[in-house]
């Protein structure tokens, strides 16, 4: 049966290694014991080499802050785009609930019968989210004389007038 040593490495082996307490542990190439085998007390080491895996080499921590400087800003990246994403998300949500409200409110009143209409959203009257948004209504006659198109857009107030939502509606022509 062929075996190696886990224990020692070319000194002496058995009583002379281990001033004649333990016995040397050997395992056959497959990692099981053989019959008869001993198992030995560990080594003793020194006070400050308790463990051979006690820290880490140089390279390896540069090599981890070399994959931490490459992953991070990575990472960093797509959180900052998921987060646009999201507020541009809510402001797009935002737009269309101002947008079925403005519509409710122009059919309401028959407001929408004027030709072209705008102004900025009051938030007394729909809410502390609607600042900062504006819009525009426009009526067009339809491809059948009975049927009107009334559109509705909802815009960005500050800044470059993004459009974030337009809402088209039919109406009667007749006025109804």
């Amino acid at each position: 049966m062929s075996s190696r040593r886990l224990l020692g490495g070319g000194g002496p082996s058995g009583p002379e290694r281990s001033g004649g307490a333990a016995p040397v542990q050997t395992r056959t190439w497959d990692g099981k014991t053989g019959p008869g085998d001993e198992v030995a007390a560990p080594a003793k080491r020194g006070r400050f080499f308790a463990s051979p895996l006690r820290g880490f080499t140089l390279i390896e921590v540069l090599v981890a802050i070399l994959v931490v400087g490459v992953v991070l800003p990575v990472a960093l990246t797509g959180v900052s785009r998921a987060l646009q994403a999201a507020g541009r998300s809510a402001r797009e949500g935002t737009a269309r609930r101002l947008a079925a409200s403005l519509e409710a409110r122009l059919l309401a009143s028959g407001d929408w019968r004027t030709t072209a209409t705008s102004g900025a959203f009051d938030p007394a009257q729909d809410g502390a989210e609607s600042a900062g948004f504006r819009w525009q209504a426009a009526l067009a006659g339809g491809r059948i004389d009975t049927l009107r198109t009334l559109t509705i857009t909802v815009l960005r107030a500050d800044g470059d007038g993004t459009v974030l939502c337009t809402r088209t509606t039919l109406l009667p022509a007749g006025g109804g």
